[in-house]
């Protein structure tokens, strides 16, 4: 009689593990979205409203996330990209600042509040 291999689950994953996976995720896309925001962008900055496309040290970062760029042309596009990235970024590093909180039971962690009440953590590799 043949034996058939009984499929493992997985192991739970913890939300520590997930947080810091969705963090390194949502900071490549941040990286991907931000460029194809700049690509898109239509043209014209604060000091010269003539100006084709986004140019990286003529233009404020901000410049992405303006409904219409210093040229007068609409910036949906690249406005939308800016914001979705902006928006996957700032809820990744909420959901990775209470995973670290909540590795303060952690057997390994050494975690102290000091007198001017700002947390301190210690792990097995920090150096003190």
């Amino acid at each position: 009689m043949r034996r058939t291999k009984q499929a493992r689950s997985a192991p739970p994953r913890r939300f520590e593990d997930w947080a810091a996976a969705a963090l390194v995720a949502a900071a490549a896309q941040f990286v991907v979205l931000t460029v194809t925001a700049m690509l898109v962008y239509p043209g014209g900055s604060k000091f010269d409203p003539a100006a084709d496309g986004y140019a990286f040290f003529h233009n404020f970062f901000s410049d992405l996330g303006m409904t219409g760029s210093y040229g007068g042309h609409a910036n949906w596009p690249s406005m939308a990209l800016f914001t979705y990235a902006l928006a996957c970024v700032g809820l990744a590093l909420v959901a990775f600042g209470l995973a670290v909180r909540s590795l303060k039971d952690a057997p390994w962690a050494v975690m102290d509040e000091g007198d001017d009440g700002a947390v301190r953590a210690a792990g097995p590799d920090a150096y003190v």
